[in-house]
């Protein structure tokens, strides 16, 4: 609402200055400065003004504009434009062929308000109506200058009468997704506040519609809203089916919402359908607040068969007191908090569950518990650790334990007494691995490797390293294994060693004893295999 409230006085201050000088020819570089206060409830400020010339009736033009605001700074460049005035009936201002080539908004901090008096709009003496306008590029900035979003070739028309503000077309395209849209309907004041009655359209037949209220915090009702149709960007996101929901924020809200063929591409690579449940209830002025999310969401990847969050806030934490959902056959469960900015820690339970996505041959059920938790930077994670209590269960009909550590921070993802065991199987695997390199030990023993691989089948002891780059890795492993098979290949027993520096450029040393070699039908009996050397890529 910033945004709205100053671009509302953007406008009402360039109706006031083009008043001042209507019907007289004004050349000037020296600059013009107008100072104002009280033109808004909520605000007050300062407008400067340089290069203007032009007739007001005939066309006119401002080099640089900049309105400071107690929350926002408004710069606009280039901008052109032509009025007419119309004093039968009503007075009436009209604006064509109005023109800036950059509008730029910064947010910046003002003074807290203790006045909480309702929200209003301006009544002017005057009905104002915008045939024809355009902004070649709109950029909203931070209060750190960042810049939030930007809008190219956004197209408007409307007119303000009576304190009702009508949009007949606002059109943009948001430069981050390559995403057309538009905007419609009116802003209007009412007993409890401002009144939003808006439809918004976007690229495909994408629809939404509502109507809210503000009331003196700037919160309000939002009831009637209706989503709909299909929404492609620029492969970010896409939406092709319908959101319905009631929101009521009076200080009790709650939300019922239903999607359908929602996905993200890179995240979600089918078209989910779910149902979304939310209610919520904030105290005071919504510095503490409690909220319950459920449903459902069918995925391919994900099939979420239903899930709960029972969420409570405040302006420094978020608690997550209970969280149920229940998938691939089984459920997870979990509690824990978050810091806003600062640190973030949950405990995460499991009971009876396994991926869908792992290969039909391999069968089981998992239960246990970890811990995820870690630092935060702004809103992103710095550092993630996931402490793998204990899991357990089985698969393949053996008994299986899973544990040890896993961190992730400064794109290194590193691996702790990472274990797995399957029966009388056992992997372990310590090390790190980033964008540049890795260094990771790890070591298989099986009497049985079919407890692990139901297609392989004999004895296995393999350990090694693997260091180097990622373009240039280093290899040293042992492997010794008797009556193995896969895929069609037999072996007695098999003994071998292999030290291979990187890739490209490689050295090699490696050498393999077998006995009992069989390939499909073909008996090769013993065999010994020695190969050194090195390969030059040129």
């Amino acid at each position: 609402m910033k945004i709205a409230k100053g671009i509302a006085i953007f406008i009402f201050l360039l109706l006031l200055l083009c008043l001042v000088l209507v019907g007289f020819v004004v050349s000037t570089d020296s600059g013009l400065e107008l100072l104002f206060d009280g033109v808004h409830k909520a605000s007050s400020g300062r407008v400067s003004a340089r290069g203007i010339s032009g007739s007001l009736l005939r066309g006119f033009s401002i080099e640089e504009l900049r309105i400071l605001l107690d929350d926002a700074v408004i710069d606009v460049t280039g901008l052109e434009g032509q009025l007419s005035l119309d004093v039968l009936g009503q007075p009436t201002i009209g604006i064509s062929g109005l023109r800036i080539k950059k509008l730029e908004v910064q947010l910046k901090k003002g003074e807290e308000k203790k006045e909480n008096s309702p929200p209003s709009i301006p009544l002017l003496p005057v009905a104002i109506r915008v045939s024809s306008a355009q902004i070649d590029t709109l950029e909203l900035k931070d209060e750190k200058g960042n810049l939030v979003t930007q809008i190219n070739q956004l197209a408007l028309s409307g007119a303000f009468s009576g304190g009702e503000l009508t949009l007949k077309k606002l059109e943009g395209t948001l430069s981050d997704y390559h995403l057309a849209f538009s905007l419609g309907g009116r802003i209007r004041q009412t007993d409890q506040g401002i009144g939003l009655d808006l439809r918004l359209g976007a690229d495909g037949n994408f629809e939404a519609r509502g109507r809210w209220v503000l009331d003196s915090n700037l919160r309000g009702t939002l009831d009637d809203l209706l989503v709909s149709g299909s929404l492609k960007g620029d492969g970010q996101l896409f939406f092709d089916g319908e959101v319905k929901g009631i929101l009521d924020q009076t200080p009790l809200w709650t939300c019922s919402l239903r999607a359908q063929g929602l996905r993200v591409k890179k995240l979600l690579s089918d078209a989910p359908r779910g149902v979304l449940r939310l209610k919520s209830k904030a105290s005071g002025a919504g510095a503490d607040a409690t909220a319950t999310i459920e449903g459902s969401f069918d995925s391919k990847i994900i099939p979420l068969e239903s899930f709960r969050f029972d969420l409570a806030m405040d302006k420094s934490r978020l608690f997550m007191k209970k969280a149920v959902l229940h998938l691939w056959g089984g459920s997870v469960s979990g509690k824990g908090r978050l810091f806003w900015g600062k640190d973030f820690d949950f405990d995460i339970g499991l009971v009876d569950i396994w991926p869908s996505n792992i290969p039909k041959k391999i069968s089981g059920k998992l239960s246990g518990s970890l811990n995820i938790h870690g630092r935060l930077k702004g809103s992103e994670p710095e550092l993630v650790s996931v402490a793998i209590r204990e899991i357990f269960g089985k698969v393949n009909g053996k008994k299986a334990l899973l544990n040890g550590e896993m961190t992730y921070g400064g794109k290194r993802l590193g691996l702790k007494a990472l274990s797995l065991r399957v029966g009388s199987s056992k992997l372990d695997v310590t090390g790190w691995l980033d964008e540049r390199g890795q260094d990771v030990d790890f070591a298989l023993k099986s009497p049985d490797i079919s407890q692990l691989y139901p297609d392989a089948g004999g004895r296995v002891d393999i350990s090694g390293v693997i260091r180097g780059t990622r373009k240039e890795p280093n290899l040293k492993a042992r492997l010794d294994g008797s009556s193995l098979r896969l895929s069609g290949y037999e072996v007695d027993s098999l003994k071998g060693a292999i030290d291979l520096e990187g890739l490209s450029n490689s050295k090699i040393d490696s050498s393999f004893k077998t006995k009992g070699l069989r390939l499909d039908k073909l008996n090769l009996g013993r065999l010994v295999l020695t190969i050194r050397g090195k390969r030059f890529n040129h």
